[in-house]
């Protein structure tokens, strides 16, 4: 059982117990040799840790060029988790048109309302697996198209004549 608590040690102390895949170590080389394995290479996590912590001190992430949030891992404890690529899916929500409009149940557009990707996904109730990347690159496309092409509104709600 969890306990709100605003001491961020003992809430993630309890949430390292309850969830057996999380990894709490008081040094980096802990989270290696902690049951779970949760990093299966300790030199390369070593190092990604030494390179992330090098573009801190220098200002700017020297592999993704990233210049904000440069927090270095420097202070204990440390949480590692193993990740592996994998597919989330949902299905079902609002449907959505042609035009990536969403659209009510009597398919009547929405005015402005755009989706893409799962939301109004046009497999609906169906489970399409591995569509869903087609769908959020081919509609994003869409929807961002017909979006941007709508007539500025007036700041009232309203279209704004010309």
């Amino acid at each position: 059982m969890l306990r709100r608590s605003s001491d961020p040690v003992r809430l993630a102390s309890s949430i390292a117990r309850v969830a057996t895949f999380v990894a709490l170590a008081a040094t980096l080389a802990g989270c290696v040799s902690i049951p779970q394995r949760a990093w299966r290479n300790g030199a390369a996590l070593e190092d990604s840790v030494r390179r992330w912590n090098e573009s801190c001190a220098a200002g700017s992430d020297s592999e993704f060029g990233r210049r904000k949030m440069l927090v270095p891992f420097t202070k204990p404890p440390f949480y590692a988790i193993e990740l592996s690529p994998s597919m989330l899916n949902t299905q079902g929500g609002p449907r959505r048109n042609e035009r990536g409009q969403v659209v009510r149940p009597d398919d009547t557009p929405i005015p402005r309302l755009y989706s893409a990707g799962e939301l109004g996904s046009i497999y609906s109730h169906l489970y399409q697996g591995t569509g869903n990347i087609g769908e959020c690159l081919a509609f994003g496309r869409i929807s961002a198209r017909n979006a941007v092409a709508e007539a500025p509104w007036d700041g009232a709600g309203t279209p704004a004549v010309s």
